[in-house]
């Protein structure tokens, strides 16, 4: 039987909702190419509009700062260490007729990671369309997972790992 997003949310809401102080916990696609990476990041910048004013990230061979719209992929100088590592925010990431909060996203030489405010309207629509689409870029990978991060994740990890894992078998992914 398919997890419902009222399903889906009874068991991640409280992830997903802040007691008056804001948070940006974070999760992490792992275990991905260096092709995946650059595919998962253009995938990203199709599917939003970056709201970060003027981003950039810093070239480590020409030792100065480029916008990211001055590269044609800027996470492939990341994962073949031309470039540091960058985090840029998104907004209107739309699956199916709903619209994500913003997110903040940081390109890594072997991770991707997804940051999304406790402070943003939340609720079962959002947050199964979320769980979608990161299904949707985990999809285009080989052995790709999401996996909460160790610094900054969100509450009660264990129960949101298995929330996931709930919501992809559902889907027909393979269990992470």
């Amino acid at each position: 039987m398919t997890m419902t997003p009222d399903e889906l949310w009874n068991e991640i809401q409280y992830c997903f909702l802040n007691d008056g102080e804001a948070s940006l916990p974070t999760l992490e696609l792992q275990n991905l190419s260096a092709k995946e990476i650059n595919s998962v990041y253009l995938q990203m910048r199709i599917q939003s509009q970056v709201v970060t004013p003027a981003p950039f990230f810093w070239h480590d061979v020409e030792k100065r700062n480029i916008p990211l719209d001055d590269v044609a992929n800027a996470a492939e100088l990341v994962v073949s260490g031309q470039a540091a590592p960058f985090s840029f925010t998104v907004e209107a990431i739309q699956i199916d007729d709903v619209i994500l909060p913003m997110l903040t996203i940081e390109i890594f030489q072997d991770t991707v990671a997804i940051s999304f405010s406790t402070r943003d309207h939340w609720n079962a629509l959002r947050a199964c369309a979320f769980f979608s689409w990161l299904s949707f870029l985990l999809d285009g990978t080989q052995a790709g997972q999401l996996v909460v991060s160790a610094v900054n994740g969100p509450p009660d990890h264990k129960r949101f790992t298995q929330a996931w894992n709930r919501f992809i078998n559902d889907s027909g992914r393979a269990e992470q």
